[in-house]
């Protein structure tokens, strides 16, 4: 038991991984890093995406430090989401619908960890979740509200375990709500802090998500019901029924084989140059703004940036809202 850690904080209900390791590092006065080095000899463990890929040795070793069981550790990483929403486990590489973050050491070279402000501003323990590393998941269900992909001040990769490593004067319980570049406090950009009568479309601005011009055709469809219908869309996709299957068109489908039609529906979208005619029908019947998308091969979706994807997103929440009746009538215009 002398192996024991001074400090053991429990993981929070849906916390990642390596927001857990982080606030390992921090109560106990050093880096993750070196948590990790405590734990095993191995150098390539550093390198590796540990939220997707935790290594059995480096898990069963942070239950014998820490005093959890490692099934309670195994359930902070992603390996249950895998299975919900791919059907599969793989040794390395990334998944689909999973952002990947390619950290270097301790610091991450890829957007591909989101955040939520909101959250982070009103947690008793600000924490990470599991879910902010779903790429089709972009808005918060309890704030309605766009996250982050990226430091609104630096543009650098979200990266909360350099924010605990790299920098003394952030080295404290609030390390994980700050830029792991320059220092900058997500909580700054939370909604609430904009003021309770400020406009939906002041605030996406704010967020640096708003389209100079998107038409007038868009009036049809305010800014408030467009982003509320895939929170909506989003929030069924991360809270399915213990069967693990959702409704579509009338009947239940796997999470698995529901998310791959989506995928059909993507690479529909973001083809060139059939999918702009696609896309401009869409636009005619729904009035979602005629955004840029882009296209699925190669994980290219999960790598794009968050107003990217939304806007896919958006496209495809609206074409199963009444499947197939509507998707059906696109394709004999089309």
């Amino acid at each position: 038991m002398t192996d024991l850690l001074p400090f053991r904080p429990r993981p929070e209900p849906g916390e990642l991984l390596t927001s857990w390791l982080a606030r390992l590092a921090l109560e106990n006065g050093t880096t993750v890093a070196r948590i990790i080095a405590s734990c095993v000899r191995d150098t390539h463990y550093p390198v590796l995406d540990l939220d997707q890929h935790l290594p059995r040795p480096l898990l069963h070793r942070l239950a014998e430090r820490t005093g959890l069981p490692w099934p309670a550790i195994e359930r902070t990483s992603l390996r249950a989401l895998h299975d919900l929403y791919v059907g599969r486990r793989q040794d390395h590489g990334a998944y689909r619908w999973f952002m990947s973050v390619r950290p270097v050491r301790q610091r991450y070279t890829m957007h591909g960890q989101q955040v939520c402000p909101d959250c982070l501003a009103t947690d008793p323990v600000p924490h990470y979740r599991q879910t902010w590393r779903l790429s089709f998941v972009t808005t918060c269900p309890v704030h309605e509200c766009l996250r982050l992909d990226r430091c609104p001040a630096c543009d650098a990769p979200i990266d909360h375990r350099g924010a605990c490593d790299g920098r003394d004067e952030v080295f404290d319980e609030h390390a994980l709500c700050r830029c792991g570049g320059c220092g900058a406090d997500f909580r700054a950009y939370a909604w609430h802090t904009l003021g309770g009568d400020v406009t939906l479309q002041a605030r996406r601005e704010a967020w640096g998500y708003e389209a100079a011009q998107e038409g007038e055709r868009e009036k049809r469809v305010p800014r408030e019901i467009r982003l509320r219908s895939v929170v909506n869309w989003q929030a069924r996709l991360t809270a399915p029924p213990k069967d693990g299957r959702i409704k579509l068109g009338g009947v239940f489908v796997e999470i698995e084989s529901y998310l791959r039609g989506c995928r059909h529906l993507l690479r529909v979208i973001g083809s060139e140059p059939l999918g702009e005619d696609f896309r401009r029908l869409v636009y005619l019947r729904s009035g979602l703004p005629l955004r840029p998308v882009t296209a699925v091969g190669k994980l290219q979706f999960d790598r794009s940036e968050i107003g990217v994807r939304h806007a896919n997103l958006a496209m495809v929440s609206w074409l199963l809202s009444d499947w197939p009746i509507t998707f059906q009538e696109l394709c004999f215009e089309w």
